[in-house]
């Protein structure tokens, strides 16, 4: 298969704005974020960014001849080990440094103590749930019929996902494994139930890329995604019930309006439609 120069373009976008994104989010000046500039960040940053990392992360795997268990199971140790050094870099040396904005620091309820710096060492981000995904959607690859599996998981995370919230245990190993399952933020974002729709579905749409012309799926894509998207509107408006669950946490109908409205933006972009 020849490369599809719009996934090329999507992994750098997503590679080059992510930084900046984050950047303005956490250190930046409050009439920073409020600016146009910082208005279109939040959008990126809330909008096509991490569902498009996610989703290509998803086509790739289906793409890659070089997987095998071994190697599937040694970059997920990477991602996860990344993700913690991460963690390191971005916040515990600047609180030692004293560089963590206040503002920030009080509106955790957090203060430059041990509680603190363990905090944000344990914080749960993007790169904890690719660790996590990455095998998983390696093995969903190996069933058979996976691109009708990969659809049949989505629609049931879709529907079970709000049960996994803020499921608890008296271990903290087991309740740090739970909360990246199903999110708790801000200690964990992008939670396992439901971001994990977004690789399921990438996968799903590797395989229509591999099997069939690529501007035909894409035209697909977009079609179907448009018509789920009008199905998604029919839903009773979702009650928000923290600041965090309307993005990390979303119930069925949010997830699915944005499932199928990204697809018919992937669709429409590359002007198939």
């Amino acid at each position: 298969m020849q490369r599809v120069q719009s996934l090329d373009l999507a992994r750098g976008f997503t590679v080059l704005f992510m930084p900046a994104i984050h950047t303005v989010m956490l250190y930046s000046q409050p009439e920073i974020q409020q600016s146009v500039t910082g208005h279109i960040f939040a959008f990126i940053a809330e909008g096509p960014g991490a569902q498009l990392f996610m989703l290509i992360m998803g086509i790739m795997i289906h793409f890659s001849s070089s997987l095998n268990k071994k190697s599937v199971l040694q970059r997920a140790i990477t991602l996860l080990v990344a993700a913690y050094v991460l963690n390191f870099l971005k916040f515990v040396v600047p609180l030692s440094l004293g560089a963590i904005p206040s503002n920030l620091l009080q509106e955790l309820g957090l203060r430059h103590n041990m509680d603190a710096i363990i905090f944000f060492l344990s914080l749960g981000d993007i790169l904890h749930f690719a660790a996590i995904a990455y095998p998983l959607i390696y093995f969903a690859s190996l069933l058979r019929y996976y691109q009708w599996w990969c659809i049949a998981f989505a629609i049931a995370i879709i529907i079970l996902a709000p049960y996994t919230w803020d499921v608890n245990s008296k271990l903290i190993f087991v309740n740090y494994l739970l909360k990246l399952a199903g999110g708790h933020p801000p200690e964990v974002f992008f939670p396992l139930f439901p971001w994990l729709v977004y690789p399921l579905m990438g996968l799903s749409i590797g395989y229509w890329l591999r099997k069939y012309d690529v501007n035909s799926v894409f035209k697909w894509v977009g079609r179907v995604g448009f018509i789920i998207l009008l199905a998604s509107l029919l839903f009773p408006a979702t009650k928000v019930q923290t600041e965090w669950s309307s993005f990390y946490r979303t119930e069925a109908p949010d997830t699915l309006f944005t499932w199928d409205s990204f697809y018919f933006g992937l669709g429409a972009s590359i002007g198939f439609i």
